[in-house]
């Protein structure tokens, strides 16, 4: 009777073994996957990018402005 328990044990961690070997193996499946974008979804998103980083651009050289501006006075 003192193996009972020692079976018990060896099950629930062939169990969860089990369970994380499926896991991953279903996370690893459903990340290989290639996603296809659709071309006018490719441009509209490369002009984002492209609008947002003028926008950086003029914000930074304003603050830059600002700052040696006030750099100046000091």
């Amino acid at each position: 009777m003192k193996l009972a328990p020692a079976l018990l044990i060896l099950f629930v961690a062939i169990c969860v073994n089990y369970l994380i070997v499926f896991i991953n193996y279903r996370n690893e499946k459903n990340s290989s996957e290639s996603v296809e974008i659709n071309e006018s979804v490719a441009g509209a998103m490369a002009s984002k990018i492209s609008s947002d980083a003028q926008q950086h651009r003029k914000n930074r050289e304003r603050y830059n402005y600002i700052k040696s501006k006030t750099d100046k006075k000091e």
